[in-house]
């Protein structure tokens, strides 16, 4: 009752100057999800010749990325109010996905927290059962995985410590690289490239990785942020899914389906690897004031790869599309 209360006050309220059925007053203009994504990387632009290049690499790079995360956000923020400001917090500073659903839907959520309300959902009479300790801890076992096997073994436990392991020997591996092999590198250019693929390893395939296996342990579904790009047969199955998830999932949403809805599907693959391109000249080429149009040539070329492979069926799966896709 008292919700239906609320909501009569909330329309009589919101058309209290409307004349008979028809309202008078403009709809209320509210700023769109993406400004963010224009406001955020200009302020950063500002700071430009005040710190040093590397600093301001990182500032565009924060700033594009909470640009992204407001983005999701703004789709799904009434939703939020359900699960409280935590929530919101922790998607935006302690996941680097942009799966904002599934942080704003908690019910999405399979793992653990699945015991509690298998529990509270049930009658009365089910519910004491429920509280016989052989049925919880059989429970508890089912939903962790930490069932034996008939050959006496683990498996879920088992998978799930040994990506923590390899987890953690990519981030010692990647600081091996990004704080002692790459000062020792003759060339600056060499230099960069080992500093690179140490700071992947160590944010891309270990801190990100521990965060998804924490995450999922607490309940919510998301993806990892690698999944297995090494294993990809194709560009599409490269880019679509195994390399940087979060970018590839805001691309998709936001730029190549209504491209490709309003348009052609084509002009939404190069449309979005036109921005994935641009995104990277603002944080590679623009910090080190060299190398401009490069980033957009090669995703650009990337798009192009996607696209021939696609309407070339013999390169497309198989050992030919792992070569081509090398």
């Amino acid at each position: 009752m008292h919700k239906l209360l609320d909501r009569g006050y909330r329309w009589i309220a919101a058309h209290r100057n409307c004349d008979h059925i028809t309202c008078n007053l403009p709809p209320r203009r509210r700023c769109p999800g993406w400004i963010a994504l224009i406001v955020l990387p200009l302020l950063a632009l500002l700071a430009r010749n005040h710190v040093a290049p590397w600093q301001f690499m990182w500032l565009m790079t924060g700033a594009i990325f909470l640009g992204c995360k407001w983005l999701t956000f703004w789709g799904v923020r009434r939703q939020f109010q359900h699960v409280g400001v935590g929530r919101a917090l922790a998607y935006f500073f302690l996941w680097p996905g942009m799966d904002a659903k599934k942080f704003a839907c908690p019910t999405d959520g399979q793992n653990l927290t699945a015991l509690n309300r298998r529990v509270l959902r049930k009658p009365a009479s089910e519910v004491r059962q429920a509280r016989d300790p052989r049925w919880v801890s059989r429970a508890a076992k089912e939903l962790s995985g930490n069932v034996p096997s008939h050959a006496g073994r683990m498996p879920a436990l088992s998978a799930k410590r040994r990506s923590i392991v390899v987890a953690t020997a990519k981030i010692l591996l990647g600081a091996v690289l990004l704080f002692g092999l790459a000062r020792f590198a003759p060339d600056p250019r060499l230099t960069g490239w080992i500093g690179m693929i140490g700071m992947i390893l160590v944010l891309h395939f270990g801190i990100f990785a521990l965060l998804a296996i924490a995450w999922r342990a607490y309940g919510l579904d998301v993806r990892p942020i690698m999944d297995a790009p090494l294993n990809s047969t194709s560009l599409g199955e490269f880019w679509g899914g195994r390399w940087n998830g979060p970018f590839n999932q805001l691309a998709f949403e936001n730029i190549f389906r209504p491209v490709a809805r309003s348009t052609d599907p084509i002009l939404g693959i190069i449309v979005a690897f036109l921005a994935s391109g641009l995104i990277h000249e603002l944080v590679i080429s623009l910090p080190a004031r060299t190398g401009y149009g490069l980033p957009t040539a090669y995703f650009l070329l990337q798009g192009c790869g996607v696209i021939i492979q696609h309407r070339v069926p013999r390169i497309r799966h198989g050992m030919a599309g792992q070569f081509f896709t090398a």
